[in-house]
Parts: C-alpha cells; sequence; structure tokens
C-alpha cells in the first residue's frame, strides 16, 4: 500500500525550516537546497510545493506570525477587548522571534530591487497585516457600535496606528534596546488610544494655512 502523505504537514515543515534558512542567511544568500537539508527532504520536494524562492519566502512571511483566532474573548466587553487585544498583537510579534530579521529582507527587496520581483513582493505585501487589522478593528467597531467608543475615527484607521506603533517600538528595542520598555510602552500606548476613544471625542482639524 503507498504510504498516505500528510502535504499540509510537509508544506509547514518546509516553511518553518525555510525560517531558519533565511534568517540565518538573508534572502540574496539563501538557497532551496539549503532548506532541503534543513528539513530533511531533498532539493525537488522543496519545489513541489515551492516553485521558487521568491514564492517560499513570501509564504514564509505570511505565517511567520501566529495571529490570536479567538476573537470572542475580545469582544464581550470592548473597553477590555482593545486593551487585551493590544497586549495579544505584541505577543503574537513576540512568539515569532525571526518576525523582523525576515521583514528587514523583505523591504529590502521592496526599495532596492527595480523589476518584476519587487512588485510581487509590493502586492503580496499588502495582505500581511489583513489578519491583525480586521481583528483590532473588529474590537474597536463593535465598541463603536455599543457607544462606548467615539466615531471620530474609523476602527480601521485606529487598528493601522496600534499595529504601526507596536511594530515600531519593536524595532526601536532592536536599536536601541536601553530606551524601550515594551511593558511600560504598551501601557502607555494603550492609554492614548483608551483617550482617545472615549465617546464625545472629536476628531480635530488641522486649521487652514
Amino acid at each position: 500500500m503507498a504510504r498516505i502523505v500528510d502535504k499540509d504537514a510537509k508544506k509547514r515543515g518546509i516553511i518553518e525550516a525555510a525560517a531558519v534558512v533565511f534568517a540565518r542567511d538573508g534572502f540574496a544568500n539563501a538557497k532551496m537546497a539549503d532548506v532541503a537539508e534543513e528539513a530533511g527532504i531533498g532539493k525537488g520536494t522543496v519545489y513541489e510545493y515551492f516553485p521558487s524562492k521568491e514564492d517560499l519566502f513570501l509564504e514564509l512571511c505570511r505565517h511567520l506570525v501566529r495571529w490570536p483566532q479567538d476573537k470572542s474573548r475580545f469582544l464581550g466587553d470592548p473597553r477590555e477587548g482593545l486593551k487585551t487585544v493590544i497586549v495579544a498583537v505584541l505577543e503574537s510579534y513576540e512568539k515569532a522571534s525571526s518576525f523582523f530579521t525576515i521583514l528587514i529582507d523583505y523591504w529590502s527587496v521592496v526599495v532596492r530591487d527595480k523589476n518584476a520581483k519587487r512588485d510581487l513582493f509590493l502586492a503580496q505585501g499588502e495582505g500581511f497585516y489583513d489578519y491583525p487589522r480586521r481583528l483590532v478593528a473588529e474590537v474597536v467597531r463593535t465598541g463603536q457600535a455599543r457607544k462606548v467608543f467615539s466615531r471620530a475615527f474609523t476602527a480601521e484607521k485606529i487598528a493601522q496606528i496600534i499595529i504601526a506603533a507596536i511594530e515600531g517600538l519593536r524595532i526601536q528595542r532592536m536599536l536601541d534596546p536601553r530606551h524601550v520598555d515594551m511593558d511600560a510602552d504598551i501601557k502607555l500606548l494603550t492609554h492614548f488610544v483608551m483617550a482617545g476613544l472615549k465617546p464625545g471625542n472629536a476628531a480635530r482639524r488641522t486649521p487652514a494655512r
């Protein structure tokens, strides 16, 4: 009887091996043969699942962070839920130890390469943040519907700012760890967000010049 191959498990194994190789060698120097060796399989098997190094790298970027999937725990009380989801997003990043190392390679291709590879990476990159943005926005939108959050700002914009702030803090911690206290800084970020979303707060318009 032919052995049944769990293709999903095989694919996950390749992606996990790729995370090790790309974090260690960088996108430019990594080779599919190195990924195959790390995964303990033949190079041909890697190509069965991923036609090119670019395809494998983009798939890796999409799976590096395991975002929280149980949305219900954030939606019961949106005020507490928003505080909790900010911490949950941070924890997801923290558990993805090689995320920023690999993401720097991704942006390097986007910034430096002026060819079809750049266009491919840029198009795919737009989807990297879809899930966390939707998750945070849903919590904010629920609070707005229940009138515990101001409607002065769109839920999507709030989600975008929160995720950008978390990423920015983590990058700063990599470059200047002495000046970043992640727990304290996340509490301050949460304080600013909650204060800005208090009912009755309105977005201030920039005076015309």
